[in-house]
């Protein structure tokens, strides 16, 4: 029997306007609608976390991997599909890097997106991802965590 890979994102979007996290969170519903329907992909578990949830997140997901990839960039978000298609861009990646480890093994990764208003400039952020490489089970202590 197969066992579909996971692919569990956490997003935190520190100074959006609850009006903003709203939308998100609609975008994403619809978005992780979309990838259910194609079996080939993974099960995508998408969260909007406090900025606490995520940052215990990260501290875990540095345990769990021998290497966490971690990159930022700063972009001007000012609308909603602003917000959302680096998201989904960077989930995309995520689910191709899922697929090429074989996606009948029930692999699971994880992705923390990090989005940070930049209060000196206006509507410019800092996205922040994160994922990591090269599972290393001798750390993994929590269930939080699943195994990867």
């Amino acid at each position: 029997m197969k066992k579909k890979s996971i692919l569990h994102i956490s997003i935190c979007c520190q100074d959006c306007s609850p009006v903003v996290k709203k939308a998100l969170q609609n975008e994403l519903v619809s978005y992780s609608k979309k990838i259910a329907e194609d079996h080939c992909n993974p099960i995508v578990d998408i969260r909007i976390d406090a900025l606490d949830t995520q940052e215990e997140k990260q501290v875990l997901l540095e345990l769990s991997y021998h290497y966490v990839l971690t990159k930022t960039l700063s972009v001007p978000l000012k609308t909603i599909d602003d917000f959302y298609t680096p998201i989904a861009i960077f989930t995309g990646a995520a689910i191709q890097r899922l697929y090429e480890k074989n996606p009948n093994t029930g692999t699971e990764n994880w992705l923390l997106i990090s989005l940070t208003s930049l209060k000196s400039s206006d509507g410019i952020y800092n996205i922040q991802w994160s994922s990591g490489y090269h599972c290393c089970q001798a750390n993994y202590h929590s269930a939080t965590f699943p195994l990867c």
